[in-house]
């Protein structure tokens, strides 16, 4: 008889403990709270989905939805991914009908904009909130992170932001990196912080005002661009695994910048496998390694990012924050612009040409006629040799790689001497005119650089001091 108690005690615990792990029921009222560490979360009818606090650490948690029955729980939609929750913060759909985030220590974050009287988590992994006439106010669809799901329409002006290339706390921040359905009808991928214009973009054929939208069809799991009048523009690949419901599907853009689609099977036990990547090469996004950074990679997979020469790392624990000058000197300073500089070149590299920094293209020259064409130009801090054309560039150098188009081009880059570091260091008096016209243009050339660089840095700090990352693990 103990024996059976004992038996019917475990069997108890387990059903109760399951059921504290999310609610059966899809919906939630006015009044509903969720309570971060307390393991409360509302799951969708088919339990695929789940809505709640997921953690990203023992004691911060992120306002997420997530797949709920795969091992890897990937998070798909966050509110508050810039400013993780504590312990005891709460979610509430309050008696006023709007659903908010109240942090420990009184912060309220408003996550939705219209009053509600009952929210629903959809098995098609959307949060919708609706009104007392059942009207749709509020859903998580119109208002994406970093990822798709099917079913969901990227409108007009509708953007994706990447993670941030972190691990840790920092991990689920936004990124350097973004996906625009632009209003002038491209959908175009870009590292916004330069006011990048874009790495990829798929543009209309013909002039004129066209609402584009990006649709994740939720019927057979594609991707593809329609236009105002419903014509289909663009497609994405779509070797989609059959029958499509035995699949899970998402469309993210990763933390280093490229757009994917991934699938897992319901049932195997198994991983998020790649269906396509629209950038074949990872150093073909942009500034992924960072002002002054170079990038490279040996598998089209792995990103592995070094210093041009004459430069180190900002954040030797994250390489993709770029790096800084060894030494900074004033190349159009009359006693150092001969002498204290040498170029070298990098084999195989290059930069994109066409792009703002091309500020002069010399055409048809040669490995030294390149050369001196960037000695005799103080403001020219490197250049491009591609097919006999010579591209001269400013700083900040943004974009050098080592990519499969890059194979034959010299890149070139001064790089100041021993001699001009002792020079800064040892140098004499001047008069007050020269002095002055000097320090004027070393600090002209330090802001313009620093203020380049300042907008890369981000003081996330890795736990793990390394070069190289896969970005195909990158959920």
């Amino acid at each position: 008889m103990r024996i059976s108690l004992n038996l019917f005690a475990i069997f108890l615990l387990l059903i109760l403990h399951h059921q504290s792990n999310g609610q059966n029921n899809p919906n939630i009222t006015t009044g509903s709270t969720f309570t971060a560490g307390e393991n409360g979360s509302l799951l969708s009818s088919s339990g695929d989905f789940a809505f709640g606090f997921y953690p990203i650490s023992d004691t911060l948690f992120l306002v997420g939805i997530w797949f709920n029955k795969i091992q890897e729980r990937t998070l798909v939609w966050s509110a508050n991914r810039d400013s993780p929750a504590e312990i005891r913060s709460t979610i509430s759909l309050t008696n006023g009908g709007l659903l908010v985030l109240n942090y420990a220590n009184g912060t309220v974050q408003q996550i939705s904009n219209r009053t509600a009287s009952l929210g629903t988590m959809q098995d098609d992994g959307n949060l919708v909130l609706r009104d007392s006439s059942s009207n749709n106010v509020w859903e998580s669809f119109k208002f994406p992170t970093d990822t798709l799901l099917p079913g969901q329409t990227l409108l007009s002006g509708g953007q994706l932001y990447s993670n941030s290339i972190s691990d840790g706390n920092s991990k689920y921040s936004k990124g350097k990196f973004r996906l625009d359905m632009q209003a002038d009808g491209k959908l175009v991928l870009s590292a916004y912080h330069f006011g990048d214009t874009g790495y990829w973009l798929n543009s209309l054929d013909d002039e004129g005002n066209h609402e584009v939208k990006l649709v994740f069809d939720q019927r057979n799991a594609s991707l593809y661009l329609v236009k105002d009048n419903n014509n289909t523009i663009f497609s994405f690949p779509s070797n989609v695994p059959t029958p499509v419901e035995d699949y899970y599907h998402r469309a993210t853009i990763d933390s280093f910048g490229n757009f994917q689609q991934y699938a897992y099977h319901k049932t195997n036990d198994s991983n998020w496998f790649r269906l396509w990547k629209i950038l074949s090469e990872p150093c073909m996004v942009n500034a992924v390694c960072g002002a002054y950074g170079l990038c490279s990679s040996n598998d089209n997979e792995t990103v592995s990012c070094d210093c041009l020469p004459g430069f180190v790392f900002l954040d030797p624990s994250n390489p993709t924050k770029g790096c800084h000058p060894e030494t900074i000197i004033n190349f159009c300073a009359d006693h150092l612009f001969t002498g204290n500089f040498t170029i070298e070149a990098i084999q195989d590299s290059g930069m994109p040409y066409n792009e703002v920094g091309d500020y002069e293209i010399y055409r048809d020259v040669d490995e030294e006629e390149c050369k001196k064409v960037i000695m005799e130009d103080c403001y020219a801090m490197a250049a491009s040799l591609i097919n006999r054309e010579c591209h001269k560039r400013r700083t900040p150098i943004l974009n050098a790689r080592r990519t499969s188009m890059t194979k034959g081009s010299i890149f070139f880059i001064k790089v100041p001497t021993k001699s001009a570091k002792d020079g800064i260091q040892t140098k004499k008096k001047t008069n007050t005119r020269t002095h002055l016209t000097a320090g004027l243009l070393t600090t002209s050339s330090l802001t313009v650089l620093f203020r380049a660089l300042a907008l890369y840095y981000h003081p996330d700090p890795l736990r793990l001091v390394r070069r190289e990352w896969n970005p195909i693990h990158q959920e």
